[in-house]
């Protein structure tokens, strides 16, 4: 007969309730990764920047990414790469989550930003954080990330044009109807499903 083993002094939770807990870390994690990935996406898509696929599949130690090109030639355009490079971090923290919980996973991110500023010698990585908080505190900000990262954690991975059709519908610009539409004409002309194209 095997002994159940002890719990750890002071842990009298259920190996169920470990798990449970376990489970809703990794969904915290997953929102997580998708707020951020959708604050840079939404970045590229407010400053007109070439954009790809956003996803939040997991490769390695990357937890998610949202493609495009850099362009940092100018020391404007420059500014704008900081300040999309700081924009996953910003809207994580525009979600409400803490400063300190909100920085883990970007890394990658702030040292992209960090060689940018260092080369036009710009202001501090801080200020261009605090400026990316402000630019992803705007009410239509949120609404914009909250919706592309719900669909994100739906879908896993979303494309450029369905991305700037759910900005638009967040904006406005758009009706439900007219979203409806598209994604009903977008998959009978390109035999693929929407959120992919």
């Amino acid at each position: 007969m095997t002994k159940k083993p002890k719990p750890a002094a002071g842990d009298t939770r259920t190996r169920a309730q470990k798990l449970m807990a376990a489970v809703k870390r990794g969904q915290e994690r997953r929102w997580q990764t998708a707020i951020h990935e959708a604050g840079h996406a939404l970045a590229r898509v407010r400053f007109n920047l070439y954009i790809g696929n956003t996803t939040i599949v997991q490769d390695g130690n990357i937890l998610g990414a949202s493609s495009g090109e850099e362009s940092w030639g100018t020391r404007k355009c420059g500014e704008i790469e900081v300040l999309v490079f700081c924009a996953g971090y910003a809207a994580v923290v525009a979600s409400g989550i803490a400063t300190t919980k909100a920085i883990e996973g970007c890394w990658q991110d702030f040292d992209e930003a960090v060689r940018i500023i260092e080369y036009w010698g710009l202001d501090p990585l801080a200020a261009w954080q605090q400026r990316a908080v402000k630019m992803m505190q705007q009410p239509e900000n949120i609404r914009a990330v909250e919706l592309i990262a719900s669909k994100l954690t739906e879908h896993q991975m979303i494309g450029p044009d369905y991305l700037a059709c759910l900005v638009a519908l967040s904006d406005g610009e758009v009706s439900e109807k007219d979203f409806s539409e598209y994604l009903a004409r977008a998959k009978s002309e390109y035999g693929r499903e929407p959120h992919l194209i």
